[in-house]
């Protein structure tokens, strides 16, 4: 896969990112969205469970964090939700102007997400379902939307987390998935007795599930 990451896209697409076209148009597309203090390469060590001839677009966060690197939303005390809903809102149109800009029309798209960008891309397929095929949660956790009621009827969920996670307590995102399925998502859950990443199991796992929901 040749990775590019061109700063002059920003302009186009409202964010920066890292891309990797696939062998056609319509080859399905898994959208790697990074987590709290990240930046568009972290994502990439996720790639070796990506199908060959994928397009892999990876979106980076605009806010500076304090912390380091780049956030959806900046964590606080007095953190609205609201923020989060708003920063869904603007991965969405992302998603939309990278396919026009791309021009591709791939015939599925499947969200791969760690920690909060996981988190992020939950409002976003309570949002608009009608443009996910899938979503992957790593060490994440679901936020409830907190105005509408998503259908996710069949939707396939992954959710790979560490019992050992100091950032994500391993209850918290089981919270999340009782919540995406009782929305209708169908959950694969998969746990390492790791910390705050995804252990070699999940991995695996995570590899067998992307080449069952790409195909």
């Amino acid at each position: 896969m040749v990775l590019t990451a061109d700063p002059a896209i920003e302009s186009a697409l409202g964010l920066k990112c890292k891309y990797s076209l696939g062998a056609s148009v319509d080859a399905p597309c898994v959208l790697m969205v990074h987590g709290r203090a990240g930046n568009y390469d972290v994502m990439w060590t996720f790639r070796r469970c990506i199908p060959e001839g994928t397009t892999i677009i990876a979106p980076q966060a605009p806010l500076v964090d304090p912390i380091g690197g780049y956030s959806w939303w900046l964590v606080r005390p007095d953190w609205p939700k609201e923020e989060a809903v708003d920063a869904a809102q603007h991965l969405l149109g992302f998603v939309d102007r990278a396919i026009s800009h791309f021009a591709i029309r791939p015939r599925k798209i499947i969200a791969l997400g760690f920690s909060q960008g996981g988190a992020i891309l939950s409002l976003c397929i309570q949002s608009a379902p009608e443009k996910f095929g899938g979503l992957g949660m790593l060490a994440s956790f679901a936020i409830k939307h907190p105005v509408i009621r998503p259908n996710l009827e069949g939707m396939p969920i992954f959710i790979g987390h560490g019992s050992k996670d100091e950032v994500v307590p391993l209850e918290k995102a089981m919270r999340g998935g009782d919540y995406l399925r009782e929305s209708g998502g169908q959950i694969t859950l998969v746990t390492d007795d790791v910390g705050h990443k995804l252990g070699t199991g999940a991995m695996r796992e995570l590899k067998d599930w992307l080449s069952l929901v790409l195909s």
